[in-house]
């Protein structure tokens, strides 16, 4: 990963998900989703990790909503978030200001941390 800047880090008991992104030369972006599970996976005994994989990666896309459905499958902005690129901050925090519409407000695990991170508050 190369000249890649991390996007979006996400901590999980066990794990992180990640979207790191490239500039390219005519200023757009490339980006790649990533899923480590190797603390998690290495919890398990050793007989139950056959055929699990610790890690996966979505090859690079040209699109932040396409690498974002690589993360989908996982609750990611109930997790606890550990980075966001400035310049992806107001983009992300609508992303998950939107997910937790329609959750009750007792179950809006992290969101005080996603509203730092994105810049919509101080500590």
């Amino acid at each position: 990963m190369e000249d890649s800047e991390v996007i979006l880090d996400i901590g999980a008991c066990g794990g992180h998900l990640q979207i790191c992104g490239k500039r390219l030369a005519d200023g757009s972006w490339a980006f790649l989703a990533t899923r480590n599970e190797s603390m998690a996976l290495s919890m398990l005994p050793e007989e139950d990790r056959d055929g699990l994989s610790a890690t996966d990666q979505s090859g690079w896309v040209d699109s932040f909503d396409e690498a974002l459905k690589h993360l989908d499958r996982y609750p990611w902005h109930k997790l606890y978030p550990m980075r966001v690129h400035p310049e992806f901050k107001d983009r992300i925090y609508e992303i998950v200001t939107k997910r937790y519409a329609g959750d009750i407000p007792g179950r809006r695990m992290n969101l005080d941390e996603w509203e730092f991170l994105c810049g919509k508050r101080t500590r």
